[in-house]
């Protein structure tokens, strides 16, 4: 059996064909038959991106898993995406249609994260914190990239929970959270967790920053890159400090999530920014914003914390949900 996993974020949608190697345990053992990524903005809709791999490939699957960065609505027939950061709608009966597919699967991208590491297997992690693991309590896996995304999973139940908690509302706990806050507000800027945890949160810091400190701006940055490796490059510059204000923010708005579901089974920082800066910077401002203000320290500290450095584990979680779904009739959601 073939299964095409599709892993769909702002910046990229990444493709890997597999073909399952072992019929009594599926999700196990496959190999891998085809893998490429391509640029998102080079495509008018995603149907044409998938277009456009398939005609690579004489590997044609059965079955498709589309983990996708933005809410999955479910209807009476069909399950339809708005892609979060790009301009592209679709439902899994329509791509269906289109394509031929067996069954197509549309899940947020999140819980396909979350479904790797329910079950993780060769994943790549980092410890930031250490702490005993209650397999009967939910983990909690969140972060930013092009937006910002978190999902819930039970370890037990194999269930997930999807959430669009990135656009709950950004709570400032020190002054410069506040300053932040009016910032955001006073340029009619969404006062969300993610309009300043993503990509183009870090635009947004950058700015703020330059309006609190205009004399330290030397140049004009245009991208998220460019801070990403200006701060990692030089120790005083403003990007430096933007990166190390959006990990205190990061920790924050990971503590408002621990409080809510207790994910005493693992709290995993995952999307495609954390990886780049953390394993440079280390996690002294995350764990700054993680405490910060908090009256419930014996809680936070038993939370194991990961930075999640897999850059596969997307398609590995669609394989892994696709797989499920076709092999077993329990259902990961």
């Amino acid at each position: 059996m073939k299964t095409l996993a599709c892993d769909l974020g702002g910046t990229n949608v990444r493709f890997m064909i597999i073909e399952s190697t072992d019929s009594c345990h599926p999700s196990d053992q496959y190999r891998v038959l085809a893998n490429q990524s391509l640029l998102s903005k080079d495509y008018l809709h995603f149907e044409d991106a998938l277009d456009s791999f398939l005609k690579t490939t004489n590997d044609l699957p059965e079955y498709i898993c589309i983990a996708a960065a933005g809410p999955v609505i479910t209807h009476p027939d069909e399950r339809i995406v708005n892609i979060t950061n790009l301009p592209w709608c679709f439902s899994d009966k329509k791509v269906n249609q289109r394509f031929g597919f067996t069954q197509t699967f549309l899940i947020n991208d999140f819980s396909a994260i979350t479904n790797a590491l329910l079950n993780p297997k060769q994943l790549e992690l980092t410890t930031l914190q250490s702490a005993q693991h209650n397999i009967e309590t939910p983990l909690l896996a969140l972060g930013p990239g092009t937006g910002l995304g978190a999902a819930i999973g039970l370890k037990q139940t194999q269930r997930i929970i999807s959430t669009e908690a990135g656009h709950s509302y950004f709570t400032p706990v020190s002054d410069t959270h506040l300053k932040l806050l009016q910032y955001l507000q006073h340029n009619k800027i969404s006062t969300c967790w993610e309009s300043v945890l993503s990509g183009p949160g870090l635009l947004r810091l950058h700015q703020f920053l330059h309006q609190e400190f205009p004399k330290k701006i030397t140049e004009t940055v245009k991208s998220p890159s460019q801070i990403v490796n200006k701060g990692l490059q030089d120790s005083i510059s403003i990007e430096r400090q933007v990166l190390e204000l959006f990990l205190e923010l990061l920790g924050v708005f990971s503590r408002n999530m621990v409080m809510v579901s207790l994910p005493f089974n693992g709290l995993y920082i995952a999307g495609g920014i954390c990886p780049r800066i953390i394993p440079r910077l280390g996690a002294s401002a995350f764990i700054k914003g993680y405490y910060l203000g908090s009256e419930h320290a014996e809680i936070l500290k038993n939370i194991p914390i990961y930075l999640v450095t897999d850059t596969e584990i997307g398609l590995k979680g669609a394989i892994a949900y696709s797989l499920s779904q076709t092999h077993d009739t329990s259902s990961l959601n």
